[in-house]
């Protein structure tokens, strides 16, 4: 437990693991989110301009129509000419839907709806002239055409898909109508299917799980980093014994013990012949010339 706790390379190694899983996760989910935006935008600006024109036949297709429908939004002439234009274009673009709306009483309200023609078919909301623009794509874009409305942008669309009950997530898209004098009169909102906008695939790679597994794993090493520096302030590291300093009397000659004297050997006997050698260690005299066996048969 200690070994593991006290390991230099543990919390290093597992910071290098938090640091890099973050930056995978953060790039995984960013670089689709980037593509995708950036995907949105040419989509959205190449549906501003065929509703530029549109507002230019609006325009053209009759003032006082426009300004009678504004003024009396009403199921007459103006409006069939109006709608039959709006569905004439959305079948011709591909768009799935377009409104003509305008400004009443603080309210976004729509004078035309593309879908007239298509009231009671299922999964079609079929919004009548006069009533407020409501749906997934006027939450989302509701701010957007009150800023045309009020002259103070010329476009507006949504930054990301919006899920409007259908198959496949929708782009909102809106430009201005103005009448001959340039003031805003009303505004084309149009929704279309959000096609080819996934970027989470690159190749067989999936993006989205490898940000999910980046970032888990950043949170897996975060939580044992935490869990390690508590677990070390719990069992802290034992502290080896200090080093006893000696004292100046050990230094003394009292300090140490006085070796046992080294036994000599005894002196040679007086009856030894002088100059005879001897044996250091025994003592015992050394015969340097011995005599020869006398042989018992001479």
């Amino acid at each position: 437990m200690e070994k593991i706790l006290y390991n230099r390379l543990l919390r290093p190694v597992l910071a290098v693991v938090m640091v890099v899983s973050l930056a995978l996760g953060v790039a995984s989910s960013a670089w689709p989110a980037a593509r995708q935006s950036a995907r949105i935008e040419v989509l959205a600006e190449a549906g501003i301009t065929n509703l530029r024109t549109l507002s230019i036949a609006v325009t053209e297709l009759g003032e006082d129509r426009l300004a009678a429908l504004i003024k009396t939004p009403m199921q007459g002439n103006d409006f069939k000419k109006m709608s039959g234009l709006l569905t004439e274009v959305r079948d011709a673009a591909g768009y799935d839907r377009i409104w003509l709306t305008a400004q009443k009483d603080g309210k976004t309200i729509v004078l035309c709806d593309s879908s007239y023609r298509d009231t009671g078919t299922a999964g079609v909301t079929y919004l009548a002239p006069g009533s407020e623009w409501t749906g997934p794509l006027a939450e989302k874009l509701d701010s957007g055409v009150s800023g045309l409305l009020s002259g103070k942008t010329e476009d507006a669309y949504t930054k990301s898909p919006v899920e409007t009950g259908s198959d496949t997530p929708m782009l909102g898209i809106a430009a201005v109508v103005r009448d001959k004098n340039g003031t805003p009169a009303a505004a084309l909102v149009a929704q279309f299917p959000a096609a080819d906008i996934d970027f989470t695939q690159l190749g067989f790679v999936d993006l989205g799980l490898v940000s999910w597994l980046g970032f888990l794993l950043f949170a897996l090493s975060l939580a044992l980093l935490v869990l390690l520096s508590r677990l070390r302030k719990k069992f802290p590291k034992p502290t080896p014994p200090e080093p006893t300093e000696p004292e100046p009397a050990d230094f003394t000659a009292e300090g140490f013990e006085s070796a046992p004297a080294p036994e000599l050997p005894e002196a040679p006997a007086a009856d030894q012949p002088s100059g005879a050698n001897f044996d250091p260690m025994t003592g015992e005299p050394i015969n340097k010339d011995p005599q020869p066996p006398v042989n018992p048969e001479a």
